[in-house]
């Protein structure tokens, strides 16, 4: 009697662990998959500090004279991909100061048109997830190829430009150039202002067409 009862309790503790193991199993499947990372608020500022919109003149073919514009302000639309900023036409910076001052008088004729806007209508993916469902994990690049408008004395002027941006923090990105975009003084009007650059500052002959790159950040507003 007591051999059939020991039998019995052996057999009913080994489906009791049977049973605990398969629902042990079955709970590991429904384990929901780790989480993705959160998504990108819909709308970002710029970080005027941090940012900065940069050129290279070329002069008489082989000097190449490098500067910079600040941005005064901007925003990102991470929802319907669009963006603007907003440069400062002052703000110019070649590391000579008397070149800067032509610049701005004869070039930009910044007293007239303090500012110039670049503002990104259209956004096509090229690495990365094309609807934007799935944003990038922070430190993984998410490159676009972008159609945008130049804002610029009164014009507006067609650009396109490859971009890369980085998720630097889960409300903030950094937006960089893949490859300078082209600027030509005939696409965009000036021409003239060239010219008269040249002739203001008797400097060689200036390249008609200036690369442009853009380092930009944006943050999620303060709450």
């Amino acid at each position: 009697m007591c051999s059939r009862g020991n039998r019995a309790s052996r057999a009913a503790a080994a489906l009791r662990g049977a049973a605990a193991m398969a629902l042990g199993v079955a709970a590991c499947g429904l384990e929901p998959a780790p989480a993705g990372p959160p998504p990108l608020p819909h709308e970002l500022q710029l970080v005027a500090p941090e940012s900065r919109l940069r050129f290279v003149a070329i002069q008489d073919d082989e000097h190449a004279v490098s500067g910079s514009l600040r941005p005064l302000s901007g925003s990102l639309d991470t929802a319907h991909r669009t963006a603007w900023i907003e440069l400062a036409l002052a703000t110019v910076a070649t590391g000579d100061s008397e070149r800067d001052e032509n610049i701005r008088k004869h070039f930009f004729d910044s007293e007239k048109f303090p500012s110039a806007r670049l503002v990104v209508t259209a956004a096509e993916t090229i690495r990365g997830p094309a609807d934007g469902s799935a944003p990038p994990a922070i430190g993984e690049p998410l490159e676009v190829d972008v159609q945008a408008e130049l804002e610029l004395r009164g014009g507006r002027y067609p650009i396109e430009a490859e971009l890369r941006i980085t998720r630097e923090a889960p409300g903030r990105v950094r937006v960089t150039t893949r490859a300078p975009f082209l600027l030509s003084a005939e696409a965009t009007g000036l021409t003239a202002r060239f010219t008269l650059l040249e002739v203001v500052g008797r400097i060689g002959a200036l390249s008609r067409v200036v690369p442009v790159e853009v380092d930009l950040v944006f943050e999620a507003p303060a709450s």
